[in-house]
């Protein structure tokens, strides 16, 4: 792995994933962006950070107008002028690495949708991990069942080939590994 370790959480609810990240390796080896569309969430995630002094090495984004593309990081021409704008400093932070080590994504049943918004990078395997949570929903008209752990395979599959190996933990969430890192345990 190179150094800085590059975070990137999406639906980070306080930035807490990038707190933990921070305190347990310390500000000279992660780097870590927390993107939430709350805007509540939002400051408080802002003066969480600044409040450990983890600003220097994290920062918050909004997902600008709910719109969730962890390609626009390392691509500015992937998304919207707005959501451009709202990420030239986290791209600034996160450096020239181009690349993510662990994208962690809890969103609340769009988790998806944000896969999709990362499917450049997940091509190019650009990304190395992902910590999903698993927020499976049943549609109460048609009855229908979305965003469970085959919908997340189905989704991988379809976005990256066989390039992720995907391991449920525990009830509601998964762990997916890229096969080339060097973090694939081969199970």
């Amino acid at each position: 792995l190179g150094l800085p370790l590059v975070v990137v959480d999406v639906g980070a609810h306080l930035s807490d994933s990038c707190i933990w990240a921070l305190g347990r390796f310390g500000t000279d080896t992660v780097r870590c962006l927390s993107m939430e569309a709350l805007p509540e969430l939002l400051r408080l995630g802002r003066r969480s950070l600044a409040a450990n002094n983890f600003t220097p090495a994290a920062a918050v984004v909004g997902a600008a107008g709910g719109e969730v593309r962890v390609d626009c990081l390392f691509d500015p021409g992937a998304c919207s002028h707005r959501a451009g704008r709202e990420l030239a400093g986290a791209r600034a932070l996160l450096g020239p690495a181009g690349r993510v080590d662990v994208l962690k994504v809890h969103t609340n049943g769009n988790e998806v949708e944000v896969l999709r918004g990362a499917a450049a990078l997940l091509r190019a395997d650009k990304i190395r991990a992902l910590v999903v949570c698993i927020s499976e929903t049943t549609d109460t008209v048609s009855g229908a069942t979305r965003g469970g752990l085959e919908e997340l395979e189905a989704t991988l599959r379809d976005l990256a080939g066989d390039a992720f190996r995907v391991v449920p933990v525990g009830d509601h969430q998964a762990l997916a590994v890229a096969r080339s890192s060097i973090l694939d345990p081969g199970w």
